[in-house]
């Protein structure tokens, strides 16, 4: 179910019990923080696995939901697998002829998350007592036709129907294009896996030539890159 339909049989509900119990105006909250709670961490490796089961054939990269703790960090990890390869398929799409885009969208997308910082790394509850005693004034027969318990939504199987959606109805791809989109994707993971050794071994040999040592001798350098890998 999506949540604009969560909300509009909530919507519909409400309406029907103010004509016929109470015009009374309540508050009533469209929310699962306190009685079905959502964490990103309890879904991250199912998340991935869902994006390629259902990959997108019009993907120019590899897809990977990555949780990092900081705006900074994210900063830091976006200039270095977002922009770097923006730039070049930028450039490449333009000596071909076409309209590049990626820049601009990862520019925009920057910008944007600075407003949205305290959203993104802030939690909020929302009490929703008025929605749960809305669902238990619904007979059984009206519960399967206005399902708002959002007790009853789990989590995995809202992420799959996800990624089918935005396959289908987001980007206009039919199933039929599934078994291409899922071999471009595998394209696009030894793609990426290039790009990352390209880049970590560019930063290794580029730090030894800054600090005038050999590449043996610059071996502590690795810890470092290591850390850096997990960011990308």
């Amino acid at each position: 179910m999506a949540v604009t339909t969560y909300c509009k049989l909530i919507r519909e509900i409400y309406i029907w019990k103010t004509d016929f119990f109470s015009s009374k105006i309540s508050i009533y909250h469209c929310t699962s923080s306190t009685c079905n709670p959502f964490r990103w961490a309890s879904v991250k490796d199912q998340v991935n696995d869902y994006l390629h089961k259902y990959p997108l054939k019009s993907a120019v990269w590899y897809p990977h939901l990555k949780f990092l703790s900081s705006l900074k960090l994210y900063k830091l990890s976006a200039v270095l697998v977002h922009f770097i390869p923006a730039y070049f398929l930028d450039l490449t799409t333009k000596i071909f002829g076409g309209r590049p885009i990626l820049v601009r969208l990862h520019t925009n997308v920057w910008e944007s998350l600075n407003r949205l910082e305290k959203f993104i790394f802030s939690e909020w509850k929302f009490n929703n007592p008025n929605v749960q005693e809305l669902c238990q004034q619904l007979s059984a027969e009206d519960k399967q036709l206005f399902n708002i318990d959002i007790k009853s939504l789990q989590w995995p199987d809202y992420f799959i129907h996800l990624a089918q959606g935005v396959r289908r109805y987001l980007n206009n791809e039919h199933p039929k294009t599934l078994p291409a989109a899922r071999k471009k994707n595998s394209i696009l993971f030894v793609v990426d896996m290039i790009f990352k050794i390209f880049l970590l071994t560019s930063i290794w040999m580029l730090t030894s030539k800054l600090l005038g040592i050999s590449t043996t001798s610059s071996i502590l350098i690795i810890p470092i890159l290591y850390l850096i890998f997990r960011l990308l």
